[in-house]
């Protein structure tokens, strides 16, 4: 079922951390808090295959929560794979998932008191950088697919392939490091090819196409903000915060400016800002996108890129 952005504006921050515990320190903890009512700022950046940041900005947090959460000044923060953040937006009826990262970095931010407030930034592929996975090799020839199946196993990762991807295989691929560095090392032999992190998913979608032929309409009754910009090969636009908005989905622009496609033309997100504010007043709710163009011909009904 499509987003409907025209509705009540709420989201949910969950926040898990693992500390030691105990007298000695040796035992571990984990401990998990949920934002609902807090001001808040949270921006998630989408595209390429190593983005997908979120930060959030949480006011009104008790200090004991900051204190726990964010680490000392001056102290080397480690990653731990079990420090998380996610976040969850309201639909109409539920609460629906639209990030899970882990936590890279967090701070306590004091310089206005007594406003405090608690700012976390986590991202969305650094769960398969921290898992180290199995040395991966096959003798023979093997399609992409499989390759990448395998290299996720173990990992908090499943693969989303779309369905447009070609038949690609590799010979005898063998490849070592963390579960980030093989998938890497396997796709940067297919500059056709394309892949993002989100939602614990490996997304796999070709280069210059959509993941999927269901484009999202956007336009002024959508809640499109002013017109796009369109330049030589892409164009960028503001609309209401829409979180099914993910690189590699389709987008039907309904402007009134034409462009060589006219109204046949389909574009592809390939960055995304989303901006949210809640419990804030005259708060921003906005996703900015930036896509490139997919021209179709009716003529022969395929798709090309473009502008």
């Amino acid at each position: 079922m499509a987003f409907n952005p025209l509705q009540t504006r709420a989201a949910r921050v969950t926040v898990s951390v693992t500390r030691p515990s105990g007298v000695t320190l040796s035992g571990e903890q984990t401990d998990t808090y949920v934002f609902e009512q807090h001001r808040m700022s949270i921006r998630v950046v989408q595209g390429g295959g190593r983005f997908g940041d979120a930060e959030v900005n949480i006011q009104g947090v008790p200090l004991a929560v900051m204190n726990n959460v964010a680490r000392l000044p001056l102290v080397p923060m480690t990653i731990y794979p079990n420090d998380t953040l996610s976040i969850d937006v309201w639909d109409g009826s539920q609460f629906v998932p639209f990030f899970s990262g882990v936590i890279d970095w967090a701070e306590s931010d004091g310089t206005q008191m007594p406003k405090t407030a608690l700012t976390i930034h986590a991202n969305a592929c650094l769960a398969g950088a921290q898992t180290v996975g199995a040395p991966y090799s096959y003798q023979g020839t093997l399609d992409l697919k499989s390759i990448l199946t395998g290299i996720l196993k173990g990992s908090p990762f499943a693969l989303d392939w779309a369905p447009s991807m070609p038949q690609l295989t590799v010979t005898n691929p063998r490849y070592s490091g963390s579960v980030g560095d093989q998938v890497d090392m396997c796709l940067r032999a297919f500059p056709q090819v394309t892949h993002d992190y989100n939602l614990q998913r490996l997304r796999v979608f070709p280069a210059n196409g959509s993941f999927a032929d269901d484009p999202i309409l956007v336009s002024p009754a959508t809640g499109m903000q002013r017109s796009p910009k369109y330049g030589t090969h892409a164009t960028t636009f503001t609309t209401l915060f829409d979180p099914s908005f993910t690189p590699g989905r389709a987008i039907k622009l309904d402007s009134a400016f034409t462009t060589t496609g006219g109204a046949n033309s389909i574009w592809v997100a390939r960055v995304l800002n989303h901006l949210i504010e809640p419990n804030t007043l005259n708060g921003q709710w906005i996703t900015q996108c930036a896509a490139i163009g997919i021209l179709s011909n009716p003529d022969t009904n395929t798709q090309t890129p473009g502008s």
